[in-house]
């Protein structure tokens, strides 16, 4: 028995089913790419998969999605121009229990197998290819994850063997929390979300790479990053500066920010990745471009301009627009509403 002055159990976490087997099969392909569209061009990659069907079972986490997908092969690309037209920044978690995807561009050369954990940033260009899937995925948005991690600018397609332990761990849980999901209280997914991305962390963190080869380096590069991130503002983070604020060499300053490319591409490509965050917000609208420009450390809107365009492959004032028209075009289009899932898409980052 229940009394009066108990509390109301909390509601479960939203949920939706996407499922394009309720399109006719010849316009299955069309419904995948508009709703995809939100990340991703997509193309077929198998014979069947113009027609055979997607299934995706969402959850939304609070601050994150968990999503359950099936289906058959797709190339997937994300370039600069989508980047920077729809603003998304967060970490996408994958695991495949079936089916293998191949990295093409925006990280190393290789093919997950089943059981390996895959890391992306989608505020990085990627192309990859996959055979048919059956996967867990997981959406965190970069201010949860990023602070947790020693590098958080080198994820750009980071795997971890499906046999090291962090992975084995963080398999199981994900397959755990895929059980969890139809009956977690809505009340308590923030605080599984926040595990679940230490978890990631840890699991990012213990395995090495070329950028952080040992601990001193990774002390080092987070102490340079968090730095750079609070004073983008500023127009003099040349390597000088930052070798006479923390007391190392130039040469150091260099090695640390070889696999970003040096540390002047990377001091540009976070002042735009900033600028882009900015023109894709609609709460920013208010702001002009030679504004944001200023805020992102350049002192003339032209200089702001040019390399804006050159990183995405478009203007700021181009991608203003796009933001204002693209919800109108879709309306006037014909193409079906977009399902729910794609709002949380857009709502993570």
């Amino acid at each position: 028995m229940t009394r009066s002055s108990d509390p109301a159990p909390s509601a479960a976490v939203p949920y939706m089913r996407y499922d394009t087997s309720s399109y006719a099969p010849q316009r299955r392909l069309a419904a995948w790419r508009d709703a995809i569209d939100v990340l991703y061009e997509v193309e077929p990659a198998e014979p069947q998969a113009a027609e055979a069907p997607v299934v995706l079972d969402n959850w939304l986490l609070g601050p994150a999605m968990l999503t359950v997908g099936r289906g058959p092969g797709f190339r997937y690309r994300r370039a600069p121009r989508a980047i920077a037209r729809d603003g998304r920044d967060f970490f996408m978690v994958q695991v495949y229990r079936a089916g293998r995807c191949r990295i093409l561009e925006g990280g190393p050369e290789l093919v997950t197998e089943p059981g390996d954990v895959l890391v992306t940033d989608v505020a990085r260009p990627s192309a990859t290819t996959e055979t048919s899937f059956h996967n867990i995925n997981l959406l965190v948005p970069r201010p949860l994850l990023a602070p947790l991690l020693y590098d958080p600018d080198a994820h750009s397609h980071r795997v971890v063997a499906r046999d090291r332990p962090l992975a084995v761990l963080l398999r199981a849980h994900l397959d755990e929390l895929v059980k969890a999901a139809p009956a977690l209280p809505a009340s308590q997914a923030s605080m599984v979300v926040a595990g679940t991305a230490q978890l990631v962390a840890a699991a990012l963190n213990g395995e090495p790479n070329a950028a952080t080869q040992s601990g001193v380096d990774v002390a080092l590069g987070c102490r340079l990053r968090r730095h750079i991130e609070t004073h983008l503002d500023e127009r003099d983070l040349t390597p000088e500066r930052l070798a006479a604020r923390f007391g190392l060499s130039r040469a150091t300053i260099y090695r640390l920010f070889e696999n970003d490319g040096g540390i002047r591409r990377y001091v540009q490509r976070r002042r735009l990745d900033h600028a882009r965050l900015a023109l894709a917000s609609s709460a920013q609208r208010h702001r002009t471009i030679a504004e944001i420009g200023a805020a992102a450390g350049y002192g003339h809107a032209q200089d702001f301009i040019r390399a804006y365009r050159r990183e995405f492959g478009i203007s700021p004032g181009e991608q203003r627009d796009q933001m204002r028209t693209e919800g109108r075009s879709r309306l006037g289009n014909g193409t079906s509403p977009r399902p729910v899932w794609v709002d949380w898409v857009r709502r993570i980052g």
